[in-house]
């Protein structure tokens, strides 16, 4: 029923075969109906033909609408926006929509409200099996792949508006020349536009990989996209979209190409904790780009290589990369990299207890970020800098604490308008360590609890071992030292297993040091 697609004149013509076949198992016929290209061979029995009904729906339709059904069906999106046939046709988004709703309406096209509440069109299986045969034999194949390019340089062109109003620092930084189409109108929300576009997206890449002509669109809509998959958690979306650019730029020779992948799948590694996997990838990378002379994509692998080795607990070996990172960003005029390089310094600087260098290095990042206009990158300055602000609380209850606060709480309100669920994470778990020192141990625990949460949900992993941490210390704090051996036992083994020297250094320091304090009158209510 399911290779039918639900349609009671398929499922008829199925049930019609299986009866006139008694020795036919069910499994047979459903093995014959799963090959799409013979599917509507299969579906026919006697004067019942899905094919002559469909070609019967075909015929009554104007010129325009029948190449607009044959181009749509070349698509390997299951469902696009109206937009999509401006494009194809290469005609008005306008004309565009008025000849997908005609395709809707002869029952051609199904149609459901997308995500974000604007249609979306999609065409049944069997329906684009018979308009995929009839564009086979009437569109020269130029024609159908002038189509194809069409339509992937639009997905780009909106993808990469989309993700650079998200950020400045999400702005292209891909090769770049793949031809974009830029005939239609982006979306007012990127945001709810990237999520609803993101079925569509995932299948353009892989489907323009598989062309050696349409490799850049595969290339260029990967790292596009790459940015938008981190911030909202779609990690298997990365991965599958640019392991099959990579593949793609590789067999077309692409090397720069290349190069942008293995840095984003270093990246993507990074995120997931692998950090040799990702040192290994993001030195591939560089490689590349030295022997390209790829300047701007090297302060990338610079950054991302000096965030790896302050992970791994190399805080030298980082700090001269992020160094390197902060020269080539002036040297090629990206304010936005100079802010994210600054940044990466002042974590470092925090670290080594350097905290008047790393607060000076927060504020001009901070500044220049602001500026771009760029709310991604001002949130997690804001988390660094409200979270060094917030280490005097304990014995400063006055302004420093006081802005500290406000910093955090405006990177959680900024994460939350972006979706960024693991930089909501980690400023909520800021936050409650901030209210851990001024002895507000109420406030403490349920932040540590939302932010324990949410590090679980999106897999980020040390900072689950940093809040388990405080979560030991907190309960320290609160005379309940067998709660908090458990909760720091649990931050030393993860701390281990991830090989965060440095955290895990502290976590040991705080278990060995733990002593029965006085209690503190209240409890944690069950946090």
């Amino acid at each position: 029923v399911r290779h039918c697609g639900h349609l009671p004149l398929a499922i008829r013509i199925a049930g019609a075969r299986l009866a006139a076949r008694p020795h036919w198992p069910p499994a047979r016929l459903a093995e014959l109906l799963a090959d799409e290209r013979g599917r509507l061979d299969a579906l026919n029995a006697g004067d019942l033909d899905v094919r002559s009904s469909l070609a019967l729906s075909y015929r009554g339709l104007t010129g325009p609408q029948r190449r607009t059904l044959r181009l749509l069906a070349c698509l390997e999106a299951r469902d696009v926006g109206a937009w999509v046939a401006a494009p194809l046709l290469d005609t008005a988004e306008e004309r565009a929509e008025e000849l997908m709703e005609d395709l809707a309406e002869a029952r051609l096209l199904d149609v459901r409200p997308g995500p974000d509440g604007v249609a979306r069109f999609g065409l049944h299986d069997l329906v684009r099996g018979f308009a995929r045969e009839l564009s086979t034999a009437e569109d020269p194949w130029a024609e159908r792949s002038a189509a194809l390019a069409r339509a992937f340089g639009a997905w780009l062109a909106l993808a990469e508006d989309a993700a650079g109003r998200l950020a400045a620092g999400f702005r292209r930084i891909a090769p770049g020349d793949a031809p974009r189409w830029t005939g239609v109108t982006p979306p007012p929300d990127p945001v709810d536009w990237l999520e609803a576009e993101r079925p569509a997206l995932v299948a353009t890449v892989l489907q323009a990989a598989r062309e050696p002509a349409h490799a850049p669109y595969a290339r260029d809509l990967a790292c596009a996209l790459a940015r938008f998959f981190e911030l909202r958690e779609h990690l298997d979306d990365w991965a599958a979209t640019s392991t099959a650019a990579l593949a793609a730029t590789r067999a077309t020779g692409d090397r720069r190409g290349e190069a942008h992948l293995l840095r984003g799948l270093g990246e993507l590694a990074l995120d997931l904790d692998r950090l040799p996997r990702a040192l290994d990838l993001l030195e591939q990378a560089g490689s590349l780009l030295a022997a390209v002379g790829d300047l701007d994509g090297r302060q990338h692998v610079l950054r991302a290589a000096g965030t790896a080795l302050r992970m791994r607990g190399e805080p030298a070996a980082a700090l001269d990369r992020l160094t390197e990172a902060l020269d080539v960003a002036a040297a090629v005029g990206d304010e936005v990299g100079r802010a994210q390089a600054l940044h990466g310094l002042g974590v470092l600087r925090r670290m080594a207890g350097q905290d008047a260098e790393a607060e000076r290095h927060y504020r001009e990042a901070l500044a220049i970020f602001a500026a771009a206009g760029d709310p991604f990158g001002e949130a997690y300055v804001l988390c660094s800098l409200g979270l060094l602000l917030g280490r005097g609380a304990r014995d400063d209850g006055g302004a420093a604490s006081d802005e500290a606060e406000r910093h955090l709480r405006r990177s959680v309100e900024l994460c939350r308008q972006s979706g960024y669920r693991r930089g909501e994470a980690l400023a909520l778990g800021h936050l409650g360590d901030l209210h851990g020192r001024r002895g507000e141990h109420h406030a403490a625990a349920e932040e540590l609890r939302l932010a324990l949460e949410a590090c679980r949900e999106v897999r980020e992993r040390p900072g689950e071992a940093i809040i388990l941490h405080r979560l030991g210390e907190l309960h320290r704090d609160l005379g309940d030292p067998d709660a908090a051996r458990v909760l720091l036992r649990q931050a030393l083994a993860l701390t281990e297993r991830l090989g965060m020297t440095y955290d895990h250094e502290r976590a040991r320091v705080t278990l060995s040091g733990l002593e029965p304090a006085p209690s503190v009158r209240g409890d944690l209510g069950g946090a």
